[in-house]
């Protein structure tokens, strides 16, 4: 079987290029009238259940526990704010992974190459939704009876995809060997499971629609929520795709005297005319109860991939800066963060050593508002 990874690859970078004969328009001339204000934010959230995230670059292989969940989320996005009007660009890398216990025991057995429990069937059950893109990103954000909001409209250029699921069943025959059978049915543009040789690249393109809102809900009770991609599709054509069987039956074994596994295909493997990629809206709310001039408590929510993480703690607010510092039980990760004057600087991690990492969220912003 071959080693799986969260991260898959497309690396590739979309340059963005300013006509020069903009500067002659009244459009422009109007913008460069205009007080301009700049603005930057990079955040990134990476989150495993089974591995390290070291030992996931290294292909699944290490220490492991029972899981169910990956992801890594990473944003970066630069840009400018004319009056209640911005325009930035956009990189963004998402990969979610979800499947079941089995899955992820059986892989690290493997991997490992340690004792299978003979006997043991494994129910094996793997959902991957990636994308690799840039985007040109536009928004407003204003106030309305004390809400302040703000939405943005992205539109999405994307050169790499994974799309679909692996269902099936893994038999331990001995401790060094074992044979599976899986139905595979997923969309890509690199054939991760089973190699295929592609001769073109596929892009798409598509949009992503973002709100945020922020506000009080009393007097010492304030409140922000973030939606991305609460909307959102890339639009493919002549997509890959595979729908098939893959069986165990050509198999041999390494030096070590452990099982190999050439995976047996049977079925098909096309290319859509045309297809739709939606992705999971991520949702963040928090609540701020200032209980002394200076002190507050805060509640932080994070929904990412239909997975839902909590975070409780306690800030420290003076006139021109903060800092925050959250415990996060579900992960057992400490965040801290800081703002000071126009920079937001944040960090999540679970462990002290950084190759044990298992929850690695880094955020720094600025706003020149």
């Amino acid at each position: 079987m071959k080693r799986l990874s969260i991260f898959g690859r497309g690396q590739h970078w979309l340059p963005f290029f300013l006509s020069a004969g903009l500067s002659a328009t009244p459009a422009f001339n109007a913008i460069q009238a205009a007080e301009l204000d700049v603005y930057m934010n990079v955040e990134s959230f990476s989150y495993s259940e089974p591995f390290s995230i070291k030992n996931t670059f290294d292909g699944w292989e290490g220490d492991f526990t029972p899981g169910k969940r990956q992801w890594t989320w990473n944003w970066l996005e630069a840009g400018v704010r004319v009056g209640h009007w911005g325009l930035g660009v956009v990189k963004r890398y998402d990969y979610d992974l979800r499947f079941s216990k089995d899955t992820a025991r059986a892989i690290g057995l493997i991997n490992n190459k340690e004792d299978l429990p003979t006997g043991r069937v494994y129910d094996v059950r793997l959902e991957a939704n990636a994308i690799n893109a840039e985007a040109l990103r536009a928004s407003y954000r204003s106030q309305v009876m004390g809400i302040h909001y703000e939405i943005g409209v992205s539109y999405l250029f994307a050169d790499y995809m994974m799309d679909g699921e692996l269902t099936g069943e893994l038999t331990a025959l001995a401790e060094n060997d074992y044979e599976y059978r899986a139905d595979v049915s997923y969309q890509y543009t690199e054939d991760v499971l089973f190699d295929r040789p592609l001769e073109d690249d596929a892009t798409g393109e598509g949009f992503a629609i973002d709100v945020a809102f922020s506000g009080q809900l009393a007097p010492t009770l304030n409140y922000y929520m973030e939606i991305r991609d609460l909307v959102a599709r890339i639009y493919w054509q002549d997509l890959p795709y595979t729908v098939a069987e893959a069986t165990s039956k050509r198999r041999g074994f390494d030096d070590d005297g452990y099982v190999e596994v050439d995976p047996a295909i049977k079925g098909q493997e096309e290319f859509h005319r045309n297809y739709t990629q939606k992705l999971d809206p991520r949702t963040r709310f928090t609540l701020d109860w200032q209980f002394e001039d200076q002190m507050y408590a805060t509640l932080d929510m994070r929904n990412q991939y239909a997975h839902t993480l909590y975070g409780v703690g306690s800030g420290y607010r003076w006139s021109a800066a903060s800092v925050e510092l959250l415990y996060w039980p579900e992960s057992r990760s400490v965040s801290a963060s800081a703002d000071i004057h126009d920079w937001t600087v944040g960090v999540m991690v679970d462990d002290t050593d950084w190759q044990e990492f298992k929850t690695l969220m880094l955020n720094i912003s600025y706003n020149h508002l």
